[in-house]
């Protein structure tokens, strides 16, 4: 292997958040590096919220997922879905 990436994800010793190491190792002209960033715990949920949404698009599964339809339930137990609504406005 002439390139090797790794990023590392463990908490900060104080629990205050996380630390992100990003290593990349290239044998063909020698490098070697690495960048260390600290993230607090709201930035912590901030990402993983963002990967929770867009994981899905990225893998493709969004086509999947939107190609079935759940069925409507309000509208198969209602004659008349308005119904229900006037009577709401009527309280």
């Amino acid at each position: 292997m002439k390139v090797r990436k790794v990023l590392k994800v463990e908490p900060l010793p104080d629990g205050s958040g996380h630390f992100f190491n990003l290593g990349v190792q290239n044998k063909l002209i020698n490098l070697d590096e690495n960048i260390y960033i600290p993230v607090t715990k709201a930035e912590f949920a901030v990402l993983v919220s963002a990967f929770n949404f867009v994981v899905p698009y990225l893998l493709g599964w969004h086509t999947a997922t939107n190609s079935f339809k759940p069925e409507d339930t309000s509208r198969s137990n209602n004659a008349n879905p308005r119904l229900g609504a006037e009577l709401e406005w009527n309280r």
